[in-house]
């Protein structure tokens, strides 16, 4: 009987033993199939999900065109026609300028942009008003005077745009990770109109306008071109043009070059358009290189002057590029959003990088769209926005069912890219500062990253992103493809548009803005002033 019970002890012992291990190999196959290596995934997120096409097969007819070339086009007089935005229209600048006033101007911006707080420099104390004090003294003495015209440039590489004339990195602490006097970036062959000079501490620079947004950047950055039409054929294209190559993925480098260093090593970003050299002009030879399997571009480079100089240069075959720019589908906008995914987030567009408002500005800008700089400005471009602060999330997340990926999302100081919806929870893609997880105490993590996360991560006073959410933008004009997710879930009509901005507005708060701006409209009337919208759900 001892026997017998130890042969069955030992037996129990071999059979629980097996069963660990399987269960072990198992488990060690199933992290495996979660994520290979040691990538991190905020909670809810799991690798499949981390492609454009998981979204793009979600959609409703991701591959129709949501606007046409033409439509894009119309699109973009619209936003630079549209009040608050503020992009602009360069080729409508005013030629002739007075100098003397935007020094005078420019100076004043130099002052108030003292803040009160302390600042840091490389991590020291910074002196606010000595520093201040040289830099107002360097646009007095060296700034252009008198009646001028303005002078055209072409970014040669991606260009940091500054509040004041110098391209240190100041911080509001030691560890600042933020340049907070970078206003935008630019990228390569952008085009920018100069209307100022500035010399400071053996460093120059230009106050340049761009198409949507002006400040300083360094003269290096920039090549100027001997005239109007010169610069105009650098870079002036529209959504129908063949002959350009956009970069539709994020940070494509040129090849090193021995012979010609000027092309060689160049960044291009996210956006970036090139003209194409056209099939008979291309050479048998760019320095030691054949063109096979390469696009053949036009490279804006600068001389010793300053001066503008068009190169040739090579693109390699394997890069995501566009010859046109990309058709304006839900997959296609997918696409270029998954290309940027773990890509670093940069304020403002520093260290090469794009902040939240430019990741939009950017993808947007592979089918010819132009977008503004922040996130006020972009939820007032031509198309579909809709308010929906005031709604509960429950009413939140039906709307956003009805929702097409690539829409653009808001709260407060960030917006993000929607992709859809998975297990009751809808999903963005962002470039992103900082979020706590889903789940667990509220740890809020410096991401600095473009990520994937459910719209249950956190905000750093425990508020999910879905409760912050206060507007959805879906650009278009008025020909293009319209979008109403609130279709079956709110209760819209004609007679709910207010009659001065032509939106719905939602929720108690909403319905006084709505009162209060049907009390002006009508005041107006009255005095014959005709403010007359055309009505669409939030347009």
């Amino acid at each position: 009987m001892k026997k017998e019970n130890k042969t069955d002890r030992s037996r129990v012992q071999k059979y629980t033993a097996l069963c660990l291990l399987l269960a072990l190999l198992i488990s060690m196959l199933t992290v495996c199939a979660a994520a290979e290596g040691n990538i991190q995934y905020p909670s809810g997120v799991t690798e499949a999900m981390c492609h454009a096409e998981y979204w793009a097969q979600k959609a409703a007819d991701p591959d129709k065109v949501m606007m046409s070339p033409q439509e894009i086009d119309g699109y973009n007089a619209l936003a630079a026609a549209t009040q608050g935005t503020y992009v602009l229209d360069l080729e409508k600048l005013a030629v002739n300028y007075d100098a003397s006033s935007l020094k005078k101007a420019l100076i004043s911006s130099v002052n108030s942009s003292n803040p009160t707080r302390d600042l840091y420099v490389d991590g020291e104390m910074l002196n606010k008003s000595a520093y201040f004090g040289a830099l107002s003294k360097a646009v007095d003495d060296t700034a252009w005077t008198g009646s001028r015209q303005i002078l055209y440039g072409v970014c040669v590489g991606q260009t940091d745009l500054m509040s004041i004339p110098s391209d240190d990195v100041i911080g509001y602490s030691k560890t600042d990770a933020d340049s907070e006097f970078q206003s935008s970036a630019l990228n390569l062959n952008d085009p920018v109109v100069i209307k100022q000079f500035c010399s400071y501490e053996g460093k120059a620079f230009y106050y340049v306008e761009s198409d949507h947004c002006s400040g300083w950047v360094n003269t290096l950055s920039v090549a100027v071109c001997a005239n109007r039409a010169q610069w105009l054929e650098a870079w002036k294209t529209t959504g129908e043009d063949k002959d350009i190559l956009v970069v539709t993925q994020n940070r494509i480098i040129t090849e090193p070059s021995i012979f010609v260093p000027e092309t060689a090593n160049v960044k291009l970003t996210l956006g970036t358009t090139l003209k194409l050299v056209p099939a008979d002009r291309i050479a048998d030879s760019y320095g030691e290189r054949f063109p096979w399997n390469s696009y053949v571009v036009y490279l804006p480079t600068r001389d010793s002057n300053g001066s503008y100089v068009r190169r040739e240069a090579l693109i390699s075959q394997h890069y995501s590029v566009s010859v046109g720019f990309l058709p304006m589908t839900q997959a296609n906008i997918m696409q270029v959003a998954f290309s940027c995914l773990g890509d670093r987030y940069g304020w403002g567009g520093m260290l090469d990088a794009m902040d939240c408002s430019m990741f939009n500005r950017n993808v947007y800008r592979c089918f010819g769209l132009r977008m503004p700089r922040n996130t006020t400005w972009q939820q007032l471009v031509p198309g579909t926005r809709i308010d929906i602060g005031d709604l509960s999330d429950t009413i939140k997340m039906e709307i956003l069912k009805n929702t097409p990926a690539g829409a653009m999302l808001y709260f407060p100081g960030h917006t993000m890219i929607y992709t859809g919806y998975e297990n009751d929870t809808p999903y963005v893609i962002s470039a992103l500062g900082s979020a706590a997880d889903s789940e667990g105490e509220l740890s809020v993590k410096s991401v600095y990253s473009v990520a994937l996360n459910p719209m249950s991560v956190r905000r750093r006073n425990g508020n999910t992103w879905l409760s912050e959410i206060t507007s959805i933008v879906i650009p278009a004009n008025s020909a293009g493809q319209k979008y109403d997710p609130t279709a079956g879930i709110i209760d819209i009509t004609p007679k709910d548009a207010c009659p001065l901005c032509g939106k719905i507005h939602y929720g108690f708060w909403g319905k006084i803005v709505q009162a209060l701006h049907k009390a002006a409209y009508f005041i107006l009337h009255l005095f014959g002033i005709s403010l007359s919208k055309a009505v669409t759900p939030a347009a």
